[in-house]
């Protein structure tokens, strides 16, 4: 699992550095628990994580984990990441988002979602000027990373993608297909 862990955090990390270079992270708040191994990721390349959630006592217990602090519920404004780690917002349930639009103040929202692309938290950070990030992104260089790793080749990324977008608008056009891979 660490390497799983490894390689996922070091995509998420180095994605942030690179492909984003005006964002900070200095402070990055995960709105709940459920991904520890992201924020272990970040913090161990140097980032201030705070982990904030509707329950104190597994944000407590995670952070105590991974050596990084708890913050408030919901997260104040000026985090420079806000990412959400649960399936709060997914297909078919797409009204629905983790955050209060209030509490959307910061930086760059990255949903791990991919289905819908994008989310409703997704949607509230664009229409208050904020930067937005989808989860297929990350769900497609899951794939390639486990592709190079199980067959020693480079990964069709492009193609992946490409795939896993018809087969999100294809579900989501046809709710009981999408269910029957």
């Amino acid at each position: 699992m660490q390497w799983l862990s490894s390689g996922l955090g070091g995509y998420l990390a180095g994605r942030l550095r690179t492909k984003w270079t005006s964002l900070h992270t200095d402070e990055v708040f995960f709105r709940d628990t459920a991904h520890g191994f992201l924020a272990w990721a970040l913090a161990s390349r140097g980032a201030h994580v705070e982990i904030s959630a509707r329950r104190r006592e597994r944000a407590d217990r995670v952070a105590g984990e991974l050596g990084v602090t708890v913050g408030e519920w919901p997260p104040a404004a000026g985090w420079d990441l806000l990412v959400n780690t649960t399936p709060v917002g997914t297909w078919p349930e797409t009204a629905a988002s983790p955050i209060a639009a209030s509490h959307v103040r910061g930086g760059t929202v990255y949903d791990l979602i991919y289905n819908p692309a994008a989310t409703q938290l997704m949607t509230v950070a664009e229409g208050s000027g904020l930067r937005a990030i989808g989860g297929l992104e990350m769900l497609v260089s899951q794939a390639g990373l486990q592709f190079n790793w199980w067959t020693g080749r480079e990964a069709p990324e492009d193609v992946m993608a490409r795939a896993a977008r018809e087969f999100i608008d294809r579900g989501t056009r046809e709710p009981h297909e999408a269910h029957h891979v």
